[in-house]
């Protein structure tokens, strides 16, 4: 999960709105939408304001690790992604282009799915 999905999961959560978080975090409403759609990434001081703002840790926020008596213990989906990673860094680049190819085409009808129920609501 990357930090923008982890923020609009944290704001949908607490019931906020674009407008409230942006105006708690004091930035433009058109910039939480950009993280949140994975067009920008946010600043170090937003990401500080967006953790106390949701009162999680900093490090939790960048990279869905937490850490629990001092071992970090990873998100299910970065230990998929860490996963997913290592078996593809033992293939060859033909075959790692293939799965790259393939991905690309499922996030794209994965935005144009989220493109037509944005529409709906």
């Amino acid at each position: 999960m990357s930090v923008g999905k982890r923020i609009r999961s944290m704001r949908h959560n607490a019931n906020m709105t674009l407008k409230e978080l942006s105006a708690e975090i004091r930035v433009s409403l058109n910039t939480i939408y950009r993280w949140e759609h994975e067009i920008a990434i946010p600043r170090k001081e937003a990401l500080r304001r967006i953790a106390e703002v949701f009162q999680v840790p900093l490090k939790w926020l960048l990279y869905g690790v937490t850490v629990e008596e001092g071992n970090a213990a990873l998100h299910p989906d970065e230990k998929f992604e860490q996963n997913l990673l290592r078996i593809c860094s033992k293939l060859s680049d033909t075959s790692k282009y293939k799965i790259l190819g393939y991905a690309e085409r499922v996030w794209v009808e994965e935005m144009k799915e989220d493109t037509i129920t944005a529409l709906r609501y």
